[in-house]
């Protein structure tokens, strides 16, 4: 029987239509949320990114399409920061792709944006007393172009000349003016007073933290500062009984007194949100996860992962814990990565083959020291 050229394609499409109906839609998971703003498609990055707006992407919820931060390839950060004066360093945290959350385009900005991922539902977080929000971010300046008066001139890129207004944390369903945001972290600036945040006018940078303590001035200087060009792993766990946060920079816990919530009406970790005012430099993301509090027994300073640093705390303290459970589960990775099988099976191996070179070097010696007698 001969098909002719016009039911072939009828049929292809077909096929393709029933294809497509049959493969699984691209879903976050229901146990917290995470993304790595890459293309594909893993377990950290449930939900692949397409270069370019962020808008409609990932139950992101933007102002507007045109005020948007803009998933980029490494080449294509690089190239902005390139055009910007500013050094290229490392583009993304990790992977091919990142989040750069600065002008939407090279003209000067009337406003900034505030845009905010709304987790899905059912999730592990809706009940979730405790939260770990943990992710990487790289800090902008203001790049070539800046005017030294502070009036926005535009400069033709897309790194905004201010700085210090560009922030990060977590919310309820209610984020928007006094709503219910529980932490957050920024890249913060001291300049003298009547001076724009412009480059040459900063005297210090520094990372801050947000907390109701600190009353209408919203942000507490945690006394770390910020440099451009690095990337900094900013981790809060989250206490929604007690409502407080403990906040740690590149594994290290920053404050010694839990930190009150920002808002403390705030009740559940529902939206990732992301700030950035109007004609700030901005910083990239990447590498975001939100989950359920899951420490490992060990884990004493709730960094996340069962190592030295843990058993020093011990040490000092040993009310922190047991000293069995730290033996047990030295090296646990928590929620930063679990090895896989096989390097454990080769981390076994090693283990038992070293031992038993020192028994065999140890009979040796033995032997040599009766050959001596």
């Amino acid at each position: 029987m001969k098909i002719d050229l016009s039911a072939r394609a009828a049929m292809f499409v077909a096929a393709t239509l029933l294809a497509v109906s049959a493969s699984p839609a691209f879903a976050q998971t229901t146990d917290g949320w995470s993304t790595g703003f890459e293309n594909d498609t893993t377990v950290a990055n449930p939900v692949p990114y397409t270069e370019g707006t962020l808008s409609f992407q990932d139950n992101w919820d933007l102002g507007g399409a045109d005020r948007s931060p803009r998933v980029q390839t490494s080449d294509e950060i690089a190239a902005e920061l390139t055009a910007a004066g500013l050094n290229v360093a490392q583009p993304v945290h990790s992977g091919n792709q990142a989040l750069i959350a600065t002008k939407p385009t090279t003209n000067v900005e009337t406003t900034g944006y505030f845009v905010r991922d709304i987790f899905g539902t059912p999730n592990t977080l809706d009940a979730a007393t405790k939260v770990t929000v943990d992710f990487w971010a790289r800090p902008l300046t203001g790049g070539a172009g800046a005017d030294p008066s502070g009036a926005p001139s535009g400069n033709n890129v897309t790194i905004g000349e201010r700085e210090g207004n560009v922030f990060f944390g977590i919310a309820d369903t209610n984020d928007g003016g006094s709503g219910q945001r529980a932490a957050a972290i920024r890249f913060g600036v001291t300049n003298p007073s009547g001076t724009p945040p412009m480059y040459g006018n900063i005297t210090a940078r520094h990372i801050d933290f947000a907390s109701a303590t600190a009353g209408s001035a919203v942000w507490v200087n945690s006394g770390l500062s910020w440099e451009a060009d690095q990337w900094y792993d900013f981790k809060m766990i989250l206490d929604y009984t007690a409502k407080t946060y403990d906040f740690y920079v590149n594994g290290a816990k920053v404050n010694s007194d839990p930190i009150v919530f920002y808002h403390t009406a705030a009740n559940v970790a529902k939206r990732f949100f992301v700030s950035k005012g109007t004609n700030q430099a901005g910083a990239i993301l990447d590498d975001i996860s939100v989950k359920a509090y899951a420490p490992n027994a060990g884990d004493f300073n709730s960094d996340g992962k069962v190592d030295g640093a843990d058993f020093l705390m011990w040490q000092n303290d040993n009310s922190v814990g047991s000293l069995a459970a730290w033996q047990a589960n030295f090296g646990a990775a928590g929620i930063q990565s679990i090895p896989e099988p096989a390097s454990c099976v080769l981390a076994f191996g090693a283990v038992v083959l070293a031992s038993a070179i020192g028994r065999r070097q140890r009979r040796t010696a033995a032997a040599r020291r009766a050959a001596q007698a």
